[in-house]
C-alpha cells in the first residue's frame, strides 16, 4: 500500500517540478530533510513539530513551492515523516528521472582512486557500450586487489583480480567433485 503511495507521490512530485523548474533543488531539499530526520530520529525521539520547524528554518533558503510542497506532504501523508519511507520516495523520484532522462546508473568498484582522466574514459565507454547517458557511482574497494568491478541494474562485470581469483577457486572445487 505504502509503495503504490509513495510511487505515485514521487510521480507527481517529479511532474510537477520538473514543469516548474525546480526538480534538482527539490531533490537536495528532500535529501537534506532525510539526513535531518534520520541524525534526528536516531538520536531522540521525532517530536511532530521537529521537522517543520526544521522545513520552515532550512527550507527560506529554497523556493517557497518546495516548503509548501514539503509542508503538504508531511500533513497529508505522515509516513513520510519516518526516514525510510522519504528515502524510499527519494529513491523513486531519481529512478523516475533516470527513466526520463534515458539515463543509466553504473556502480563501479575499484582497489584504488581513480584520477579524473581514468574516470572520463570509464565513463565515456559505458556510454558507447550502453548507447545512454551514465551517471557513475565510484566506490573504493582495496579487497579488489587489482581491476574494476561495474555492476548496471543486476547485471555484474567483475574484472577485479580478487573476482578471477574467486572463479579458478570455483573451477578447481568443481573440478574436483
Amino acid at each position: 500500500m505504502k509503495n503504490r503511495k509513495i510511487k505515485a507521490i514521487a510521480s507527481a512530485l517529479y511532474e510537477t517540478s520538473t514543469k516548474e523548474g525546480f526538480q534538482p533543488e527539490l531533490f537536495e531539499f528532500l535529501k537534506l530533510l532525510y539526513k535531518f530526520l534520520k541524525d534526528t530520529s536516531s538520536k531522540r525521539p521525532l517530536k511532530i513539530n521537529t521537522s517543520f520547524n526544521f522545513i520552515n528554518e532550512i527550507g527560506e533558503y529554497y523556493r517557497s513551492e518546495i516548503r509548501t510542497i514539503t509542508n503538504f506532504l508531511f500533513e497529508e501523508y505522515k509516513f513520510l515523516k519516518i526516514p525510510k519511507n522519504l528515502n524510499k520516495l527519494i529513491n523513486t523520484l531519481e529512478d523516475i528521472h533516470l527513466i526520463e532522462t534515458g539515463t543509466e546508473m553504473v556502480n563501479v568498484e575499484t582497489p584504488n582512486v581513480l584520477d579524473e582522466d581514468e574516470k572520463i574514459k570509464i565513463e565515456n565507454k559505458l556510454k558507447e557500450t550502453l548507447n545512454k547517458k551514465v551517471i557513475c557511482n565510484y566506490k573504493i574497494n582495496p579487497e579488489l586487489i587489482g581491476g574494476i568491478r561495474i555492476q548496471i541494474k543486476d547485471k555484474l562485470l567483475d574484472c577485479s583480480i580478487k573476482g578471477r581469483i574467486e572463479r579458478i577457486k570455483r573451477a578447481i572445487l568443481e573440478e574436483k567433485s
